[in-house]
């Protein structure tokens, strides 16, 4: 009878111990693209505010999902098919509204600051529209689910969107739209990952921008595991991490455009109304 207890406790204790030692899994949106390189700064800004908090949260394992774009990842988020699905969207009040998610703007809104990919024609034609009027009347070229698309028409833009990323850049050579707007800190990884695409270029005239702060969300249900992120994210930026990061991938990218020799057209968005803005004290600004 008492070696059945021992054995017991014994039992008992590895059972604690494993459970004591149990990974948190977490899971981040896998781009239908495998060469899309704006998903590896998001990856390893997620990965480094999981690492900051392991003392305090555990471990954890960070796994892809199923490829899947953005418009039937939404949709798994809301449904909550994959617990601790972590996704990166501009913020609107909706979401925030609907969703959980960490107070702090992952790529510190320089996705705002917009360039764009041309055509050698359009290149060529781009010194005619030098006033913002102008401009709008240029078809630009969106993803479905973008909130830029809507950000664009509120502007009076003329905006085509495709499901299909990796189309618009051949779109955009073919002429079948006339800009593809990227990020600032976009541009330079993508320019070098489709340089396949004959002819394509970016324009060297001018800047759009308009605030677009993009936040990780998850669902609400999953409240924990964001708060976990939040803080992890508020960790990296304090000890100088995040900086490192964000130079790592986006320095190189903001320098390759000479800002200072471009005009800027600032528009703005509607979707930011009624937000709190505590986290605009984390946006970088690249003229400073």
């Amino acid at each position: 009878m008492k070696s059945i207890k021992i054995i017991t406790f014994i039992i008992f204790f590895i059972i604690l111990f494993e459970f004591s030692m149990a990974k948190t899994i977490y899971t981040y949106n896998n781009t239908q693209n495998e060469h899309d390189p704006r998903k590896f700064y998001e990856l390893e800004v997620l990965k480094t505010a999981l690492e900051k908090t392991i003392e305090k949260y555990g471990e954890y394992e960070l796994i892809p999902s199923p490829r899947m774009n953005l418009k039937r990842a939404i949709t798994t988020l809301k449904l909550n098919t994959i617990k601790n699905f972590i996704l990166k969207m501009s913020i609107t009040k909706e979401l925030l509204d609907e969703l959980a998610y960490a107070n702090f703007p992952i790529d510190r809104g320089i996705v705002g600051y917009r360039v764009s990919f041309i055509s050698p024609k359009m290149k060529n034609k781009i010194g005619d529209f030098n006033t913002l009027e102008k401009l709008k009347k240029l078809r630009i070229g969106q993803g479905i689910g973008w909130l830029d698309v809507d950000i664009l028409r509120h502007n009076g833009f003329n905006v085509k969107t495709i499901s299909d990323y990796e189309a618009l850049f051949n779109m955009t050579v073919l002429n079948r739209i006339d800009l593809f707007s990227r990020g600032i800190n976009e541009i330079l990884g993508e320019y070098e990952s489709y340089k396949h695409i004959k002819n394509l270029d970016h324009d060297r005239t001018f800047v759009l921008y308009y605030p677009l702060p993009r936040f990780f969300f998850t669902h609400k249900s999953n409240e924990k595991a964001m708060k976990r992120i939040e803080e992890g994210l508020i960790l990296a930026y304090k000890d100088g991490t995040l900086d490192k990061i964000f130079d790592k991938y986006y320095k190189n990218s903001i320098e390759f455009l000479h800002l200072e020799n471009r005009k800027i057209y600032k528009l703005e968005n509607p979707f930011l109304k009624d937000i709190d803005n505590t986290y605009e004290k984390y946006i970088f600004n690249p003229f400073e």
